[in-house]
C-alpha cells in the first residue's frame, strides 16, 4: 500500500479521475467534484485557505452523506479516499515549490481547458469561507472566477473565451493561485 506522502502515477491520477466521475456527487447546482481537475481546484483553495479546513469540511462537496453506501464495496471506498489524500498532499508540495502547476484538463486537439479546474477552486473558495477580499486579492480572484462553470450561484455555460484565448490564460491562472496562497500564508504566519 502506497504512503499518504507519495504523489500518484500518472495510472492512479487517471483511476481518480475515473472514480471520481463515477462516485462523486452531482448537483443540480453545478457545484460538482466529477474530475482530477475539479478536485484538483478544490483542493488548491482549501489548502490555500487562512485557517485551516478539515475533512469533513470538504469532503461534503465530493460526496453526497450516503457516499459511503453508494460504493459497491469498503476496498473501493478506501482506494478513493487513499487516493484523494495522497493527491491532497501533492497540492501542498505544489503549492510549496516555486513552479506551481495545476491539474487542468486538455482537449483532443491540446488546448487547456480552465473550467472545470476554475470552478473546483470556487467551490473549495465558498467551503472555505473565504469572505470579504482586499481589492489586488480580488481581481485574482476574479480572474480565476470568470473562467468557472458559474459566476456567483449561477451556472455560466454560455460566457466562455475561446480555446485559443484559455490556453493563454492558464499561467494567468496559475499566478492569481499563488498571489492568494501568498496572501493568505501572510495571515496565517502572523
Amino acid at each position: 500500500m502506497q504512503q499518504l506522502d507519495e504523489s500518484l502515477e500518472d495510472e492512479e491520477l487517471a483511476l481518480l479521475d475515473d472514480l471520481l466521475l463515477e462516485y462523486g456527487a452531482e448537483r443540480e447546482s453545478g457545484y460538482n467534484i466529477l474530475s482530477l481537475s475539479e478536485l484538483d481546484g478544490l483542493l488548491t483553495a482549501i489548502l490555500s485557505s487562512p485557517e485551516l479546513v478539515v475533512p469533513n469540511q470538504w469532503l461534503p462537496a465530493i460526496f453526497d452523506e450516503n457516499a459511503q453506501e453508494s460504493i459497491p464495496d469498503e476496498n473501493t471506498f478506501n482506494l478513493l479516499l487513499s487516493l484523494i489524500f495522497r493527491h491532497y498532499n501533492d497540492v501542498i508540495q505544489r503549492l510549496n515549490s516555486p513552479l506551481f502547476y495545476a491539474y487542468f484538463e486538455e482537449s483532443t486537439n491540446d488546448f487547456i481547458i480552465l473550467d472545470s479546474w476554475c470552478s473546483g477552486y470556487i467551490i473549495g473558495a465558498k467551503v472555505s469561507g473565504w469572505g470579504n477580499l482586499p481589492d489586488k486579492i480580488q481581481e485574482q480572484y476574479d480572474l480565476i472566477r470568470s473562467f468557472a462553470y458559474f459566476k456567483g450561484d449561477d451556472l455560466n455555460l454560455d460566457d466562455h473565451p475561446s480555446a485559443k484565448e484559455t490556453q493563454e490564460c492558464a499561467a494567468k491562472v496559475e499566478q492569481a493561485v499563488m498571489a492568494i496562497y501568498q496572501y493568505f500564508l501572510t495571515l496565517r504566519n502572523r
